[in-house]
């Protein structure tokens, strides 16, 4: 996905944000988290790190949720 300044991290496009999603819900969905919560949101942006840092693998973006800090 382009970015425009070249500064930071790349934009996501619209494949990455669904790869970023979906692992999200189903850990939601899985712990009882509602997903317009704060915590559903921290996890969102923790996964859209990791992901922007190269981990693009969908498994691996879930072991990432599930396991504790």
């Amino acid at each position: 996905m382009f970015n425009a300044f070249g500064i930071g991290p790349p934009s996501l496009g619209p494949d990455d944000v669904t790869m970023v999603q979906s692992p999200v819900r189903e850990h939601c969905r899985t712990n009882a988290i509602k997903p317009d919560s704060e915590e559903a949101h921290d996890l969102a942006r923790e996964l859209r790190k990791w992901f922007q840092a190269g981990v693009t693998d969908r498994n691996r973006l879930r072991k990432l949720l599930a396991s504790p800090d």
